[in-house]
């Protein structure tokens, strides 16, 4: 009968991934579209970005799986007083930044 703990071995670090929820209030200046609709379009560059927060922190670098809005308080011809949104990201690989240059994606702490 074996005693002691059981063996294990490291297969490396899993997945990292990270949930990130706002809200725009575009008439009221507390965030813009238009940025939204940046971060909409870089998934589909297939690269990762950095992800940096508002004092310069480095999260290191992320791929954008998904964001997901929700349009609420419609005005007139359907335009929304207040977006709220979800970010999905994914980490890849560290080594990555070595091999090459990635563009930043910085969090406004006036969008979350």
């Amino acid at each position: 009968m074996a005693t002691g703990r059981k063996k294990r071995q490291f297969i490396g670090s899993g997945d990292d991934n990270i949930s990130l929820s706002g809200f725009i209030y575009q008439e009221h200046v507390f965030g813009n579209r238009a940025e939204l609709d940046d971060l909409a379009a870089m998934p589909d560059t297939g690269q990762g970005f950095f992800l940096v927060n508002g004092s310069g922190y480095l999260y290191r670098v992320y791929t954008i799986d998904s964001i997901d809005e929700t349009k609420q308080v419609l005005l007139f011809k359907g335009v929304p007083r207040k977006i709220d949104f979800m970010i999905k990201l994914s980490r890849v690989d560290y080594e990555r930044i070595e091999q090459r240059r990635y563009p930043t994606m910085t969090i406004s702490h006036r969008a979350f």
